[in-house]
């Protein structure tokens, strides 16, 4: 089967998110990775998610580095635009709740 031009990047998400199901981690670097319609962007989502991992890595024990505002500016702009970014720090094991608001 051939696929033109203009459908060639719908098929690519298709297959990626079918591959999502099998292998999530794998099927959400390749999202970030081959989807990403920026190249700075993509960069800066990637920096971004190593950050949150060396904090989890480095600080195991401190809650404040396993929970991360959706809504906070930086993650819309840095995570949630780039294809695949929610879901890779969902493969990892990120889940999304509702938390009491809490002033600060």
């Amino acid at each position: 089967q051939s696929v033109r031009r203009p459908e060639f990047k719908v098929h690519i998400k298709q297959c990626l998110h079918e591959e999502y199901l099998k292998e999530p981690l794998t099927a959400s670097v390749q999202m970030i990775h081959t989807l990403a319609v920026n190249e700075e962007k993509k960069k800066l989502c990637v920096d971004t998610l190593c950050r949150y991992l060396d904090n989890i890595i480095a600080n195991p024990n401190e809650e404040k580095f396993r929970k991360i505002r959706a809504n906070n500016k930086g993650f819309k702009e840095r995570i949630e635009c780039v294809t695949g970014g929610v879901l890779f720090l969902e493969a990892i094991g990120f889940t999304k709740e509702l938390l009491p608001h809490q002033d600060h």
